[in-house]
């Protein structure tokens, strides 16, 4: 006997009732992720496992973008389109994209913190870093810093402060690169300085 559209099976091939309101829920986050897919870069877009028939809608609604009401209706079908397949492997792309996305913001923080604590902390978080980080070249980083001293005596460090923050972010990507395989918070947690949170 065909199934109703408020069945469908459970793990043991059980036919059971959806309720209104779980599938509510269900259209309303597929809606979302059709939002979300509309709002995405196309470079984005061929990264994930999109069908072709879904690409064509994302890429219509792309389009219709300042049309609102043909743009709704585009969105409505979208989230029609994806109800009859299966989105777990987007949903997946989305999630491990965000994860990514995130641990870089993360990683660029701590950078950002090792560079003022190098610049307003002077010697003692020199020998830290180094202490943190052997393969680092002291010396190197000595000279940067008083660059950084010198240009803000003239007012604008701008140049010297990226270049040690350059010179920061080589060192930490070695010793990342050595150390692998490693977990992305293995990862962070070796970036992350050991004093307090410093202001950029």
């Amino acid at each position: 006997m065909a199934r109703s559209d408020d069945e469908t099976l459970d793990a043991e091939g059980f036919e059971y009732e959806v309720s209104k309101s779980q599938r509510k829920r269900e259209a309303s986050a597929l809606q979302d992720l059709g939002v979300a897919l509309v709002s995405m870069p196309a470079s984005e877009l061929d990264l994930l496992p999109l069908t072709e028939k879904l690409r064509d809608a994302v890429d219509l609604a792309k389009r219709l973008q300042g049309n609102h009401g043909a743009l709704f209706r585009q969105r409505q079908y979208i989230g029609k389109l994806m109800r009859h397949i299966d989105v777990t492997p987007i949903v997946a792309a989305l999630d491990a994209k965000s994860s990514a996305q995130t641990e870089r913001a993360r990683s660029f923080h701590i950078l950002e913190q090792w560079r003022d604590r190098l610049i307003n902390e002077g010697d003692a978080a020199l020998d830290a870093f180094v202490a943190r980080y052997p393969q680092a070249n002291l010396k190197e980083l000595k000279t940067l810093v008083g660059r950084v001293y010198g240009e803000k005596s003239q007012g604008d460090a701008r140049i010297s402060t990226r270049a040690l923050f350059r010179a920061i972010r080589s060192v930490i990507e070695a010793s990342e690169a050595a150390d692998s395989p490693t977990s992305p918070t293995d990862s962070a947690d070796r970036l992350e300085p050991t004093h307090g949170n410093l202001s950029s």
